[in-house]
């Protein structure tokens, strides 16, 4: 035939150049059209039709079925705009009975070859009752397909209508980017009231497929899977994948699973799980260059985080093209291997770790064990990094045993005193991952030795002591305070420090140390080069400082200092030496550098003795002395041990020098008795002062001066010519 057009009815049917030819067998009772050249409509190709019991066909077309076969070497389908594109088929060969009453076909077999593909179907088109609503579709289709070799995911794209089950195809068409389709199953049940609802129902469509080499997408924001294999189930109205390997952002996935439950109503959630292996860095920084912007947004350091890992992701969201972050649901789970995160706090960083890792909508966290610097600890790291501004954005849980150079990061001078490690448990709460503004370390030091030379203390190991410190961070100064306890030592304080690491203030609460102090007061350094200390409390012991800065001992009245050290203390109880002390005293001692400038002491001895020491720098390596006291005789058996000298008034002046030169100091004592001396009394006897020696041995003989000019050096103190009257 030449081209042209056929009326059917009311409608019109293209036809281009067609070669036909119809045979019937007389013998068989068969007819056969034989179309080698075809071109109707939207069919082209090469077909042969076989109807088999023609005679029924033509005289009683109705009463009963009629076999028909159809073979053909290769076919073309354009069914545009209802699919995306012309099918070609290949090899086809079909058997089936056309029962026209019914008005249904009833396909036995039927083989084809779609692309690298072969299909074998069978199953049942009928047409819909003429009394069917309107809107139901015309007819039904009630089909099972299998297929052996590759298919494209176009290829199945092409076959499947817009109109069916088009979120369905919507999906496949935008996610399911690629890959090799094989072993598939379809079957479909769609009648013509299946559309009733604008969506097909699970048990009408079900495609099972394998895959192979797949890339698919699930978010917009996230890289693709890749080289992906499994095997899927595409319904009617959902969707589940189940996968056996595949690529994600470098890491190797072990196995995944996806499933879209609904594809309406739309924004029905789906949800995706997958499992994997690779660099944790990687998965990070790609979860932060998603719309997550952990790094850009909230400021956590990507790159100071590395190791390698084994993780499961879950995530859940709406089946919709455009999803909120809030509307976005996902939770990354698992473990990290040979971990290491820089810098995590205070420029300390956790090496060597095994560590689990959490991350999802609102919280990154990072719990195991590992190494701080050189201390093996337990450790949980968290952020919750949508929480900005919030003082405990980001929070630090750490225990283990640590050195003293650990300890003194934290602005505590531990490597001085300390020797070995304790036991530490650490509290760091800070407003976002690099910023630690509060602090709290609990020590437990019954395993360390501490050796405080100053005072002559140390706590030994297996004794109990214990340290609490905290740290707290405001724009210009950190605060530190630290509580520590021991067998008969306790002491509380803060300590402020500038930004640049500057000490800037002291405040001493408590400080105890049995036989040797009891104080408070505070510390400050109104300058870089001044510190003021001014001290309070119930006791001092002052004899080990007095004997080193004006003693003989060689000191020469120098303390390891540096810049002006000024100290102002008002004590209840104040020891000068091992068996005198003051009450109600004062304490005031200057420093330039290493050297004493002044040292002020005042107080009351025996209730009613005032008693006052003054020593003065007079810049030529020499210090002005001058002392008083109103009772004589208490003074003198304070500082020799015995009571031979009652009443009167005591002065003392001189010069006290140092780098080994001998100082001289003399003493006048005024109106003072001397009594009960026995070695005064022998040397008076033996001269035969028997007199005098009886008074000495009574109420003594009362002088109304007594001079006592001294030489004190490293070896002593010497009386050269002293004199008495009275």
């Amino acid at each position: 035939t030449d081209s042209g057009e056929v009326g059917v009815g009311d409608n019109s049917l293209s036809i281009g150049e067609n070669d036909i030819v119809f045979s019937y067998n007389l013998d068989e009772n068969s007819a056969e059209i034989d179309a080698r050249i075809l071109d109707v409509a939207s069919i082209s190709g090469e077909a042969v039709l076989q109807i088999e019991d023609f005679n029924d066909f033509i005289e009683a077309p109705l009463q009963v079925p009629h076999r028909i076969t159809l073979q053909s070497s290769d076919l073309r389908m354009d069914f545009q705009p209802h699919f995306p594109g012309v099918w070609r088929i290949q090899n086809v060969d079909a058997v089936a009975d056309l029962d026209i009453n019914r008005r249904q076909l009833d396909v036995e077999r039927l083989t084809a070859s779609v692309g690298n593909a072969g299909v074998r179907a069978q199953g049942r088109l009928y047409l819909a009752d003429e009394d069917a609503p309107e809107g139901d579709l015309p007819f039904g289709v009630a089909l099972t397909a299998s297929t052996s070799g590759i298919l494209s995911p176009e290829d199945v794209l092409l076959f499947w209508p817009f109109s069916l089950g088009d979120d369905a195809r919507n999906w496949v068409e935008e996610n399911v980017l690629a890959g090799d389709l094989s072993e598939a199953v379809f079957r479909m049940d769609l009648r013509p009231d299946s559309l009733r609802d604008e969506k097909l129902e699970d048990e009408d469509l079900q495609l099972d497929f394998a895959f192979d080499n797949a890339q698919t997408s699930f978010l917009e924001d996230l890289p693709p899977v890749i080289d992906g294999r499994g095997t899927a189930r595409l319904n009617g109205n959902s969707f589940s994948l189940d996968l056996e390997r595949g690529s994600f952002s470098n890491w190797s996935l072990l196995s995944g699973h996806v499933s879209i439950p609904q594809f309406k109503p739309k924004g029905e959630l789906f949800f995706i799980e997958a499992e994997g292996t690779g660099d944790v860095h990687d998965i990070l920084q790609t979860l932060s260059d998603s719309r997550l912007q952990l790094e850009n947004q909230y400021g956590l350091k990507i790159d100071d985080i590395s190791g390698t890992g084994r993780a499961t992701f879950t995530l859940q969201r709406p089946a919709l093209s455009e999803v909120s972050y809030e509307d976005t649901v996902f939770s990354l789970q698992g473990r990290i291997y040979d971990g290491a995160f820089n810098n995590l706090f205070r420029e300390m960083s956790l090496t060597g770790g095994q560590a689990d890792i959490l991350v999802n909508n609102n919280l990154l966290q990072i719990s195991g064990y590992g190494r701080f610097e050189d201390a093996p600890i337990e450790f949980t790291w968290s952020d919750r990094f949508r929480d900005e501004g919030s003082p405990d954005r980001s929070r630090l849980l750490a225990s283990g045993f640590v050195s003293p150079d650990f300890i003194n990061r934290f602005g505590v001078a531990a490597r001085t005193y300390m020797s070995g490690s304790a036991y530490a448990e650490i509290e760091a709460l800070g407003p976002s991952a690099d910023d630690f503004e509060h602090v709290d370390i609990s020590l437990d030091f019954q395993e360390t030795r501490l050796d405080v030379a100053e005072f002559d203390w140390t706590k030994r190991e297996g004794e109990n002591a214990r340290a609490e410190i905290a740290l707290n961070s405001t724009g210009e100064e950190q605060v530190t305070s630290v509580r520590f306890e021991a067998d008969g030592v306790r002491f509380g304080g803060d300590v402020s420090l500038t930004t640049e690491g500057r000490l800037d203030r002291m405040n001493v609460r408590e400080f105890y140390l049995r036989d040797e102090l009891d104080l408070r007061g505070e510390l400050r350094r109104p300058d870089p080069d001044t510190l003021e200390l001014e001290l309070s409390g119930p006791f001092l012991n002052a004899a080990p400082l007095l004997d080193g800065l004006i003693g003989a001992s060689g000191q020469g009245g120098t303390l390891p200092l540096f810049g002006n050290v000024s100290l102002s203390a008002d004590i209840d109880r104040l020891r000068l030496r091992n068996d005198i002390e003051a009450t109600d005293a004062s304490l005031d001692i200057a420093f330039i550098g290493p050297v004493m400038q002044s040292l002020d002491v005042s107080g009351v001895m025996d209730l009613d003795n005032q008693f006052s020491l003054s020593v003065t720098a007079n810049g030529n390596g020499e210090s002005a002395l001058s002392a008083n006291a109103s009772n004589a005789g208490s003074v003198m058996s304070a500082f020799l041990g015995q009571e031979f000298m009652s009443g009167g008034a005591f002065t003392m002046n001189g010069t006290l020098r140092s780098s080994g030169q001998p100082s001289d100091v003399r003493i006048v004592l005024t109106n003072t008795r001397l009594n009960n001396a026995p070695l005064l009394t022998q040397v008076l006897s033996l001269a035969s002062l028997r007199g005098l020696a009886d008074v000495m041995s009574g109420d003594g003989i009362l002088f109304s001066q007594v001079t006592l000019p001294l030489i004190l050096d490293e070896r002593g103190y010497y009386i050269e010519g002293a004199q008495a009257s009275g």
